[in-house]
């Protein structure tokens, strides 16, 4: 690992709730998701995350590989416009695998290998994302 850090919104919490029918008896049961306000709170994050990697005199285009919590197709391409990645860094999982959360990070570095875009001395931007909005943002010399 060459350098890592981790974000947060807490204003976000509330985009994406999960309600615990033994402590919450007024709301509606099971997972509420308020999708525009959820994408908001991530992109609040794209500040801070510029500038963390600036600090560390980075630019995720000049990566060999950015891998990104994939919640969806578009997802992913409102990532890369956001963080100025081009589209070809990132190995694309979800139309595989769904929405596997955190796991979707080690899935795209074992498709990136199996398909000869990863080996000894690769740079590799990691991007473990989660509602709220939170990020872990981690970069490697594999």
């Amino acid at each position: 690992m060459v350098a890592g850090t981790f974000l947060a919104n807490s204003k976000g919490w509330p985009a994406a709730t999960l309600f615990n029918p033994y402590q919450v008896r007024d709301e509606p049961l099971g997972l509420h998701i308020d999708s525009e306000r959820l994408l908001g709170s991530f992109q609040s994050l794209r500040a801070p995350a510029e500038q963390w990697l600036k600090e560390q005199g980075r630019a995720l285009k000049e990566f060999d590989l950015v891998c990104v919590h994939q919640p969806s197709v578009p997802f992913v391409g409102t990532f890369c416009e956001w963080m100025d990645v081009p589209e070809d860094l990132i190995v694309p999982t979800f139309a595989r695998t769904g929405n596997v959360a955190a796991a979707t990070l080690p899935l795209q570095l074992v498709r990136a290998r199996e398909l000869g875009r990863l080996h000894p001395g690769s740079q590799v931007a990691l991007f473990g994302l989660a509602s709220g909005a939170s990020a872990g943002i981690v970069l490697v010399n594999w």
